[in-house]
């Protein structure tokens, strides 16, 4: 009850924007759509805005009724309200530890939209919250008043967490609790429906230079074929547990659902999305494609929940190319999944990623071919790579850090010779090389922490101009590798 009526005071104190001098603007972001408030008439305030890419407009009107604020229709713009805030919904603008907020709240009095009142330009709140993005979940939750946009980020499973960490404090301070409400309201809106924002709408089958712009697990889904192209949006994060959960999604044509994680999927005939049983979830396989590429834009992120699945697994994949994209697990710790899988894949190749853990390993590579180039593999909670029966395999201009227990470089003897030019080690714990075959290091860094933990150096050939270190030094920045530092839509 304490909770519910601090909320309730938060909410309802003072009228909507009565503050605000008539026929003045304020500005307003809401993670993603920057908007202008105006006084239009007696008690009514007109919102219009645009998302960063400039492809989207919005425009309604928030009026003062008998009833308190309400949303309302602009019957004088094209513009359309955002998402999650139906017409008639209730508006309060709030002052919370300094912030102007404007919140929309459902028929339950839960909190479903936060705009935020800034100086800022649009630019600059992108920035801030990219920056909040960076910081950990618990810092936010004390610091920043949420958005829609932000959750997006986040697995359910992650939102449980916080809603349990809230509910269990004795008081909640303002920004607690409208982050409370928010938290609670995101969960009810289903797995596959949650990132489908109405600024994107009108782009969601558009094509950008050849390719599929995609937003949502589904939409990802849906864009893979023989030949996709196929480009995840900025600023977006899809889950691809919040598809691969569903089995409908999987009961059609060009789809599998297995629930027998022992199924030889190798044997699976013509191309094939799969949805595979592992032991804490599903995992997507992706069989028998080929020709397709695969690329983010900027701070684009493709994850998955289980700790034991692969983010994408590639199976009899050729001509597969994955590019500027943040891939990971959403959980933390131990986890027996990689990042990416490939087996009888000729060739794989992958260009400023980021890959990172908790899995298990950056890389798990069987039967195949690949290229890996200005790629981060960090933070893996076994080693950096796994590669069995490796026809062709380089590495060029990447960086490999803070990878830890056991072998980092694990290469069985049925490989062929695996080749490392430009690359960058650091910060890695447990045995270097762990191989089999020759390795051939050119131009490169190498720090590693334990002399005696560089594991199978007779067969790593090293050039004049590599350096080794034995220290525990963090690697300089380098912009050059991983996915791209600047916004490409705006």
């Amino acid at each position: 009850m304490k909770r519910f009526v601090t909320l309730f005071v938060i909410l309802f104190s003072g009228f909507l924007l009565s503050a605000q001098p008539a026929n003045t603007e304020k500005y307003w972001f809401d993670g993603y759509n920057y908007y202008v408030s105006e006084k239009i008439g007696e008690r009514v305030y007109l919102f219009t805005g645009e998302s960063a890419d400039n492809e989207n407009h919005f425009s309604f009107l928030i009026e003062e009724t008998i009833d308190g604020p309400r949303v309302r229709k602009d019957e004088n713009n094209s513009g359309h309200v955002p998402p999650r805030i139906p017409y008639e919904y209730r508006a309060q603008k709030s002052e919370v530890m300094g912030n102007q907020v404007v919140i929309i709240l459902n028929d339950n009095f839960q909190t479903v939209w936060t705009l935020i009142g800034t100086d800022k330009d649009h630019r600059d709140c992108l920035a801030t919250q990219l920056w909040h993005k960076d910081q950990s979940v618990e810092w936010n939750m004390k610091n920043m008043i949420f958005n829609t946009h932000y959750l997006s980020t986040l697995s359910k499973t992650q939102l449980r967490y916080m809603k349990e960490t809230l509910s269990s404090k004795e008081s909640l301070s303002g920004i607690e609790s409208i982050n409370l409400s928010l938290i609670e309201s995101e969960l009810e809106v289903p797995d596959y429906d949650r990132y489908i924002i109405a600024d994107y709408i009108a782009q969601m089958d558009r094509e950008d230079k050849g390719f599929t712009i995609v937003h949502t697990a589904l939409d990802f889904i849906n864009a893979i074929e023989t030949g996709a192209r196929i480009k995840v949006a900025d600023n977006t994060v899809i889950n691809l547990s919040d598809i691969l959960r569903e089995y409908n999604a999987f009961n059609v044509n060009g789809r599998m659902w297995l629930d027998n994680s022992e199924t030889d999927i190798t044997r699976i005939s013509g191309p094939t999305i799969v949805s595979e049983f592992v032991y804490d979830g599903r995992q997507l396989n992706l069989v028998n494609f080929y020709d397709m590429v695969i690329k983010g834009g900027y701070n684009s992120h493709i994850v998955v929940d289980p700790a034991y699945a692969y983010v994408i697994n590639f199976v009899n994949c050729n001509d597969i190319t994955i590019e500027n994209l943040t891939m990971g697990h959403t959980v933390e710790g131990y986890c027996m999944g990689g990042v990416i899988g490939m087996e009888n894949c000729n060739p794989l190749n992958i260009y400023h990623c980021d890959l990172y853990g908790c899995g298990a390993y950056g890389i798990v590579a069987r039967k195949s071919s690949f290229c890996v180039d200005f790629t981060i593999i960090r933070d893996c909670s076994y080693g950096i790579m796994q590669l069995y029966e490796i026809k062709a395999g380089q590495f060029n201009c990447c960086d490999f850090f803070r990878n830890r227990e056991f072998s980092m470089v694990e290469i069985d003897g049925n490989s062929s010779p695996i080749y490392f030019s430009d690359c960058r080690f650091a910060q890695n714990q447990g045995v270097l090389f762990a191989t089999d075959v020759e390795i051939t290091i050119t131009n490169s860094i190498i720090r590693h922490p334990d002399p005696d933990a560089l594991g199978s150096v007779y067969k790593v050939n090293v050039d004049d101009a590599t350096q080794i270190f034995f220290d525990n030094q963090s690697l300089p920045y380098n912009e050059e590798v991983g996915p791209t530092k600047q916004p490409t839509s705006y």
